[in-house]
């Protein structure tokens, strides 16, 4: 009678430790990077405060359109390039990412597959590198900026990638406590979406879909 009871006990205890475990990985971001679940890397200092104090006290572009966020910068491969890089889409998606975030670095392939295939659908994606300048001083650091060419390259990734100035960091990167974070605009520059994390292809299809239908309802 008692092994019987122990082997029941042993039994119910078991099962109970297995679904505990299978939530777990569909509750946990990045338990199973196989699902749609986002994961992401939490900003070791954040950009607000006394760090980003060079982009609150800089000169932010001006001119006689009304954008949604004004910049004018550099790519890391040199080219100039400003707010009116918008108007030229319907749909921009904005990738702020790291060189030192696993999950950043993960979803690059995919990223650079999803740019080329949407190209010709009024879609660009550019990628703004968050830890190639210095957040106290604003200057470019170097070694990020090296890693964040190598990785670009290895991952086949051929959209715009930016150095972020004044006007980028103030708006998008000064609150930002993760990474990845994208966000979605329209030919303004205005945001209308924010996602949170990395996804698998089919989430991003989804997501980049669901983003044009919202712009082709206004």
């Amino acid at each position: 009678m008692f092994n019987k009871r122990l082997k029941r006990d042993c039994s119910i205890t078991l099962t109970a430790f297995l679904i505990i475990s299978a939530l777990a990985i569909y509750l946990i971001p990045g338990a199973n990077a196989e699902d749609d679940v986002p994961w992401y890397c939490k900003l070791e200092t954040p950009a607000s405060g006394a760090a980003g104090s060079w982009a609150a006290s800089s000169d932010v572009p001006t001119d006689d359109t009304e954008w949604g966020v004004k910049f004018s910068t550099h790519t890391i491969s040199g080219d100039s390039i400003s707010q009116s890089a918008f108007i030229e889409n319907k749909l921009t998606i904005l990738n702020i990412f790291a060189t030192w975030c696993p999950s950043c670095v993960a979803e690059l392939p995919e990223l650079g597959r999803i740019a080329d295939e949407y190209a010709e659908k009024g879609v660009q994606l550019i990628g703004v590198l968050q830890d190639s300048v210095n957040p106290d001083t604003g200057a470019v650091d170097t070694s990020a900026l090296a890693d964040g060419i190598a990785l670009l390259e290895n991952a086949g990734v051929r959209y715009p990638v930016l150095l972020p100035d004044a006007g980028l960091w103030n708006a998008f990167i000064v609150d930002l406590q993760f990474v990845p974070t994208t966000f979605f605009l329209d030919e303004t520059g205005a945001v209308f979406k924010t996602l949170l994390g990395s996804y698998d292809a089919q989430r991003w299809v989804e997501e980049i879909e669901s983003a044009i239908a919202t712009l082709d309802a206004r």
